[in-house]
């Protein structure tokens, strides 16, 4: 809001309203036998995104092996391609009788029918799409601005009317000795809408360092 020399002349003092400002009364240093007024137009603004910084996801397992190698000899079997295991071999308590394969296996040998597939970690470039706003209906905004002799917004009212698209000066009318406050009030307050977009996430985490282990039976 700005006073101007004469009726709507040049610009003499401005007053500026605090960021955000929701039409309370606002007290400011009085302006003294002021003729005329301009007041800044109201604005249409468009919708911005709120981010937040989304912490990436931690992984955790279900499930976890410590395999150790038997120090007991494995002798060739009468089929030279395979390797036997003692029939007396009896495991650690906690532990179990089982082969390893590094990769995934689908099926286990004979006499190992525990099938677990582990892993040594996780890849993760997942990512999300940029969030943006799609305006909805036109908004729409019109206000009138009250300004007052006293600090306090009670005496003398004088009401101007700024516009969306203008900065309309208004003769101060009863020629008061001074203002120092002023409120707001919309006679339209319409700040429509927008449809949030994005967001969309992409890519799957990897795993690595893929083992199957075959187990037996627990007696």
């Amino acid at each position: 809001m700005s006073t101007t020399d004469g009726t709507c002349g040049a610009i003499s003092r401005t007053v500026d309203f605090p960021a955000g400002w929701d039409g309370a009364c606002t007290p400011f240093d009085s302006i003294d036998t002021p003729t005329s007024i301009r007041v800044a137009p109201t604005r249409l603004g468009g919708c911005e995104p709120v981010v937040s910084q989304v912490p990436r996801a931690t992984f955790t397992w279900n499930l976890m092996a410590k395999a150790c190698g038997s120090l007991e000899p494995m002798e060739p079997c009468a089929d030279r391609t395979q390797i036997c295991v003692p029939d007396d071999l009896t495991p650690t308590p906690g532990f179990q009788q089982c082969v390893f394969k590094t990769g995934d296996a689908d099926a286990c040998p004979m006499g190992y029918p525990q099938l677990s597939n582990f892993y040594s970690g996780v890849e993760d470039h997942t990512h999300c799409t940029p969030c943006t706003c799609r305006r909805g209906p036109q908004s729409a905004c019109s206000a009138r601005v009250h300004v007052y002799d006293d600090a306090i917004c009670t005496n003398s009212e004088h009401d101007l009317h700024p516009a969306p698209e203008e900065a309309p000066c208004s003769a101060v009318v009863g020629s008061p000795s001074q203002i120092a406050s002023a409120e707001a009030t919309f006679d339209v307050n319409d700040p429509g809408s927008c449809t949030a977009e994005g967001g969309q996430l992409y890519g799957t985490p990897k795993l690595l360092g893929s083992a199957t282990l075959c187990c037996r039976d627990v007696e």
